[in-house]
């Protein structure tokens, strides 16, 4: 295709201008990622309250239930629909109230999905092609919008969208759309910075229970 050299230079220029801003976006992403981690790193603990949404238009799919979490380093304990999650950094126990049973596990390492709970609250600019969005008002908050787009494309979601506190530099919102129709959406209602936390608070307590059927899966 044949095509006028003045065409030609302003589409030239066009497009520099076009990667220049997106090298400023990828950058600010970053910038702004590196400080929520900081923050993450200072705190010795903390507890947060939080909704989790699911919702497929397809499926005509939509739950949405409350949660709370108390993390501390790589520990955590989940509290979800009726299900209390532990985690002492090396086993996984779960306990399914309804059930009367509680699932004893050693996780994978290697385990990718992003909204697992100890992951959520950090995530690293590692594997992920960034796109600063803006900023928008969540629910009253000024917060940063950013856009992850995962490297491998044989992972489960397309994107992860991010709403980030301005003032305090934690997320405030976490948006994972997943190639099936799936989206998760978790939002931050409260958050308690450095409280109390034993390590015995991320086990499962069997003396307590002794009513609960354990299943040692290791």
């Amino acid at each position: 295709m044949k095509m006028k050299f003045a065409t030609l230079i302003i589409m030239l220029m066009s497009t520099t201008a076009y990667a220049q801003g997106m090298a400023e976006s990828v950058q600010k992403a970053k910038e702004i990622l590196d400080k929520v981690s900081e923050t993450n790193q200072k705190l010795t603990s903390f507890e947060a309250a939080f909704n989790f949404k699911l919702n497929n238009q397809q499926e005509k799919i939509t739950e949405s239930h409350d949660g709370k979490i108390l993390v501390k380093g790589n520990k955590y304990r989940l509290e979800l629909m009726n299900t209390v999650t532990y985690f002492d950094g090396t086993t996984q126990y779960m306990w399914m109230k309804d059930a009367n049973e509680v699932n004893i596990s050693t996780p994978d390492e290697n385990d990718d999905e992003t909204l697992n709970p100890a992951k959520i609250f950090k995530i690293y600019t590692e594997g992920f092609k960034l796109k600063y969005i803006g900023e928008k008002s969540y629910n009253g908050t000024a917060c940063h919008e950013i856009d992850l787009y995962p490297e491998d494309h044989n992972k489960s979601y397309s994107r992860i969208h991010l709403s980030i506190d301005k003032a305090k530099m934690q997320i405030k919102s976490v948006v994972q759309q997943g190639k099936d129709g799936n989206i998760y959406t978790v939002s931050i209602s409260s958050i308690k910075n450095n409280v109390p936390a034993a390590d015995t608070d991320f086990r499962f307590n069997q003396k307590n229970n002794p009513n609960v059927e354990v299943i040692d899966m290791r």
